[in-house]
């Protein structure tokens, strides 16, 4: 990242440790005053005769000369506040004084000021760069400090993207995808259902994901309580060791979904870092689906993991397409409706949609609308929701088609 006035930046972290520097002296020199005039005070010498006068003589002068030090210091730092030789405020040792943003921006944590600011990179993006959706056209910093009428300018042809760390950016739009054309106030939620109209007609179905975590499912009460299917993970690979794992109560739950008339898609928790990987993972998939009538998309799912690294924490966004890519093919040529699961981050920034917008997508998003700007067949609208036939909180889904039909 290169920074603006460099010079001018690194001049003032030697100036502020020449303040330091002179601080650290003065106040040592003032102590030593201080103890100095004690000595005199008591006034030792009175006891010892000609010998202690001199003495005191002595130490008189070296008082004196004391003083005259803190005082041409002084005359030297005559630019100093008050506050600056306030040592309780001192940054700590080995600290840093500055800290970054997120935009570019190096602030000065003690002072509060702004020390310097990134200078954009102001080449026009390609066609290319803007389908990655990578390109950072403007750094939202607080949302609130936009006026409405602003707001509303930038959202004709940017989407405001939040990430996992707080910060906002607006990143432009690519007009070769096709948008979201989905009206908000055609959304119905219904308790536990969200429900989607046209013409005065619902053509949404209604459903949960469910992985092993949910423990024991009643999929009859699930279905009474309006569920049309049901989304089962059917696998994953581990995030940090790389092992692949069967999710355990897969065949439980398919044999409860399909008894109860629901119908059945799945997904798999991906952590493949290669195609070979990619290949082991839809051998487990496969393998586990072939006994079952799938109505229901088979699922990519990579997602990030909350507060640790995993192993595909470092895959280009060239890369995590390529391998989405290959994996969906390979479940369409399988016979299998092959479907993309992602957050609006990571459809946005973390994969090119323009190598992917053949595939349906499945959108994770909690609210009452979704703001992905692209078009979405499934949205996850609720990782916390209540429903009859789950213990616990819920996943809730609302799907656009009725795949059940096809």
């Amino acid at each position: 990242m290169r920074l603006d006035d460099d010079d001018e930046f690194y001049e003032g972290n030697r100036e502020h440790n020449r303040l330091m520097l002179n601080m650290i002296l003065i106040m040592s020199l003032v102590v030593l005053l201080v103890v100095g005039l004690v000595f005199i005070e008591n006034e030792p010498w009175k006891k010892n005769g000609s010998s202690a006068k001199n003495k005191k003589n002595q130490q008189q002068t070296e008082v004196e000369m004391l003083v005259e030090s803190v005082q041409s210091l002084l005359a030297d730092s005559a630019d100093l506040r008050s506050d600056d030789l306030n040592i309780w405020s001192l940054p700590e040792h080995g600290k840093s004084t500055q800290q970054s943003t997120g935009d570019g921006t190096v602030i000065n944590k003690t002072t509060g000021e702004t020390v310097s600011e990134q200078i954009k990179d102001e080449k026009t993006p390609t066609t290319s760069d803007i389908s990655t959706g990578m390109v950072e056209t403007f750094d939202a910093g607080d949302k609130e400090t936009l006026t409405q009428e602003e707001i509303d300018s930038l959202s004709q042809t940017h989407t405001l993207v939040n990430y996992a760390d707080g910060t906002m950016e607006w990143v432009e739009l690519n007009p070769n995808l096709v948008t979201n054309s989905y009206a908000k106030s055609r959304f119905v939620y219904d308790e536990p259902q969200m429900k989607y109209y046209e013409s005065g007609k619902q053509i949404s179905t209604f459903g949960v994901d469910i992985s092993s975590k949910c423990g024991v499912v009643d999929f009859k009460k699930l279905k009474k309580a309006g569920c049309d299917f049901v989304m089962l993970k059917i696998g994953g690979r581990g995030y940090a060791t790389g092992e692949l794992i069967a999710d355990d109560s897969f065949h439980t739950y398919m044999s409860g979904a399909t008894s109860a008339g629901l119908d059945v898609g799945v997904y798999f928790y991906s952590q493949a870092v290669s195609k070979t990987e990619v290949k082991e993972e839809l051998t487990l998939l496969t393998a586990q689906l072939k006994e079952y009538n799938i109505t229901y998309p088979v699922v990519y799912m990579l997602e990030a993991v909350n507060g640790d690294i995993a192993r595909t924490d470092g895959l280009d966004v060239a890369t995590r397409t390529e391998l989405a890519a290959y994996f969906m093919k390979e479940v369409k040529a399988a016979g299998y409706t092959p479907m993309l699961y992602g957050n609006k981050e990571s459809l946005v920034t973390k994969y090119d949609m323009e190598e992917l917008q053949k595939y349906d997508i499945w959108l994770a998003q909690s609210g009452e609308s979704p703001d992905y700007p692209y078009a979405f067949d499934m949205w996850q609208y609720s990782t916390a929701g209540e429903i009859k036939g789950i213990e616990g909180e819920a996943h809730l889904n609302i799907c656009m088609k009725d795949y059940g039909d096809d």
